[in-house]
């Protein structure tokens, strides 16, 4: 944990800006849960999980992509009677070279994970309080298309996800 009550890390993520218009005018009920929490700027945010539940180094320092990333929260869309019920649950950034899949929960009965975003890494800059942030531009998989139901098609991008860290001290 970082000073000042800050949280070390954290995922922002307002999926698709057309989901959440849809989802407004639908009526829907929107959820959150386990430590997620939706921000004033429209951003689902999923806090970094404890240490010893994640994998990898996990922070950003300079341009190297961390090999994993583990967050904690989940979202619930309800809307139609039921017949949009998607639920995501404790995201994953599963990094690579290059790119990473962003993959999550879908049921809270299972802690299987389904790729449902290709991530692109962009540069590390400073945030406003001091962590390191990086945008990573987003696009859907062929499961991620399923999980929402068909309505937008694999290859579709999506909001841009921020990851925010600790800054790392030398010392």
């Amino acid at each position: 944990m970082s000073g000042c009550g800050r949280p070390a890390g954290e995922l922002r993520w307002a999926i698709k800006d057309s989901l959440q218009r849809y989802l407004i005018a639908a009526g829907a009920e929107v959820s959150v849960a386990n430590g997620c929490r939706y921000s004033h700027e429209g951003e689902f945010v999923f806090p970094a999980a404890e240490p010893g539940a994640r994998s990898g180094a996990g922070r950003i320092r300079g341009d190297a992509a961390p090999s994993a990333r583990r967050f904690t929260g989940d979202i619930r869309f309800l809307a139609h009677h039921g017949m949009l019920d998607v639920f995501l649950a404790d995201p994953l950034l599963d990094a690579g070279p290059g790119t990473a899949r962003l993959r999550v929960r879908l049921s809270p009965a299972s802690q299987a994970r389904t790729a449902i975003a290709l991530v692109e890494w962009g540069a590390s800059d400073a945030a406003a309080d001091g962590r390191l942030r990086r945008v990573l531009a987003a696009t859907l998989t062929a499961d991620g298309a399923r999980v929402f139901g068909g309505g937008y098609a694999a290859g579709t991008p999506l909001a841009p996800i921020t990851l925010l860290e600790a800054a790392a001290h030398d010392g």
